[in-house]
């Protein structure tokens, strides 16, 4: 029971189940902490008015409904090469929404998306980027879930070096000259 302004509050969960949310109460406020509990609960909260000696009672009840949180998954190669595509996937979850983001590590955004699937075209200047996928349940978001991706120069075009001339009946070297990447 907390009492407030003459009145007395009691709050209670109507289930008696182990594993309840853990429950409590000051004044007319309650601090529910879910921790890993799903489900529907019901919070019921009985506010007691006593008046010149006799108590009035009236009880309210709040259906809860505690959903999982989203957890969206995808994996990265972590290396790719400028202009190479990549298709990225997180399972399809019943009626969730998806929203994906490619950025420079400062943040500038490249690209978005917003089905489970997003297919990048990385041509971007060579360095670090986020893939960044967040899933939605109603008004339950995923924390962001970040994959680093780096970014290469594909190496320029070797220059094949001339050759002598060449007989029937004889053989050959070809030498394929350095690429600014020295491949």
């Amino acid at each position: 029971e907390v009492v407030n302004n003459g009145n007395t509050y009691q709050w209670a969960w109507a289930e008696t189940d182990a594993g309840l949310p853990s429950l409590s109460a000051t004044d007319n406020r309650a601090t529910v902490v879910y921790g890993n509990a799903t489900g529907t609960y019901n919070l019921v909260v009985t506010e007691i008015t006593t008046t010149e000696g006799i108590d009035c009672p009236i009880s309210r009840t709040l259906t809860i409904t505690v959903s999982q949180k989203p957890q969206p998954s995808f994996t990265a190669a972590p290396d790719i090469c400028k202009g190479d595509n990549a298709t990225y996937t997180t399972p399809v979850v019943g009626t969730h929404t998806y929203a994906w983001t490619i950025s420079t590590i400062d943040g500038d955004v490249k690209e978005t998306g917003n089905s489970n699937s997003i297919t990048v075209n990385w041509d971007y200047d060579p360095g670090d980027y986020t893939i960044s996928i967040v899933e939605t349940n109603g008004q339950i978001s995923s924390e962001p879930l970040n994959k680093i991706v780096t970014v290469y120069a594909p190496p320029s075009s070797a220059e094949i070096l001339p050759l002598d001339p060449i007989c029937s009946g004889t053989a050959t070297t070809v030498i394929l000259g350095p690429t600014e990447s020295n491949v």
